[in-house]
């Protein structure tokens, strides 16, 4: 199953949306599979990756500091 998920993942490029069901943790996720387990690069540069990790990290915090 994570062999489809790499995959798909693998062929279509990130965006950064303001909404978005791909968790930080998934990611992780993802990019840990496709680094121990396949050769298949990503559509997606690795600056955008880390821009889009970024993005979304900034978002987590943000809206953590708000809901206090």
């Amino acid at each position: 199953m994570s062999r489809i998920l790499i995959n798909w993942v693998a062929k279509n490029k990130l965006e950064k949306k303001e909404i978005d069901s791909l968790s930080l943790e998934g990611l992780k996720y993802l990019l840990d599979k496709t680094l121990d387990d396949t050769q298949i690069p990503f559509a997606t540069p690795e600056f955008d990756v880390w821009e889009y990790a970024f993005s979304k990290s900034y978002k987590k915090s943000y809206t953590k500091r708000n809901a206090r």
